[in-house]
């Protein structure tokens, strides 16, 4: 755990929240559900006046620490999201990514944005 999040209680997502994507299922068959697979502390500031000036922004700084464990055959991996299109703009809202320790490999996928095709990856 990250020394500094300590006195703060992350969100805990458990290997039974994600059974759907997981890709090896034999190995998911024999898997603890329990299972920890990462940690998200939200809204991280140095201090509420920080935190303050970062909603006033509209921002909010979030941390995500994974459990160094695979998944069968494959490396732990968050749930994924989708970001929500920007009031008349065409574009969908943003996010930093920084690494503050180990190595990451990051898969951004692009959805198709008509409508009858909204559930079709465009790119990759």
């Amino acid at each position: 755990m990250i020394t500094a999040l300590k006195s703060i209680k992350p969100n805990i997502r458990r290997l039974k929240e994600m059974t759907d994507i997981v890709y090896d299922r034999e190995w998911l068959k024999k898997a603890d559900p329990e299972t920890e697979l990462y940690y998200v502390w939200r809204d991280i500031a140095e201090n509420d006046q920080d935190r303050k000036k970062i909603a006033r922004l509209g921002l909010r700084y979030d941390i995500t620490q994974f459990a160094p464990l695979t998944l069968g055959i494959e490396f732990n991996k968050t749930f994924g999201h989708t970001h929500s299109p920007v009031p008349g703009s065409g574009l969908s809202y943003t996010e930093i990514y920084e690494v503050l320790e180990g190595e990451v490999c990051f898969l951004f996928q692009k959805f198709n944005r008509e409508k009858s095709q909204q559930d079709k990856i465009e790119d990759i």
